[in-house]
């Protein structure tokens, strides 16, 4: 897994500049599609709902995405059955040092502390994979999906 590299903006995550706007993965309206093993690292990949805004994503206004992401989970531990994928998901968090993240991840994130995904399905099904370090990447080209009006209420001034 990759050496730890903070960036306090986004709770010691890496946001790669070469993303137009601020990038985030929803669990919601996202399929985890399959769990492979490589050597002692789980991949987690998803059809994922991307959100990109130049404020927050998926709170701020901005546009929506269908594009693949992978999760790399170094020392992986699946604490609950698979079941069968791939799996619509109707929310999940990621915990990643004691930090968490319900819902909307900041894509890239990086991070070699421990980690624990957690998602849900339908039927009350939920798949737990713990670990140490997580590189959660965006992968090939992206479908523009829909805009993104902003989940903000009127503003104070």
């Amino acid at each position: 897994m990759p050496s730890r590299a903070i960036c306090r903006a986004y709770g010691g995550q890496i946001m790669s500049e070469a993303n137009a706007g601020n990038v985030a993965l929803e669990f919601h309206d996202s399929t985890l599609e399959s769990i492979e093993h490589e050597g002692n690292v789980l991949i987690a990949r998803f059809s994922a709902y991307v959100h990109r805004s130049p404020g927050a994503p998926g709170v701020d206004a901005g546009t929506g995405w269908s594009q693949s992401v992978h999760f790399r989970i170094g020392r992986a531990r699946v604490k609950t059955s698979l079941g069968e994928l791939p799996m619509a998901l109707s929310g999940g968090r990621l915990i990643v040092s004691g930090r968490v993240f319900d819902n909307l991840v900041p894509m890239p994130a990086i991070d070699s502390g421990p980690i624990s995904l957690q998602l849900q399905g339908p039927n009350r099904r939920e798949v737990v994979i713990d670990g140490d370090g997580v590189e959660a990447n965006l992968v090939g080209p992206a479908k523009y999906l829909d805009r993104f009006p902003g989940s903000k209420g009127p503003r104070a001034t």
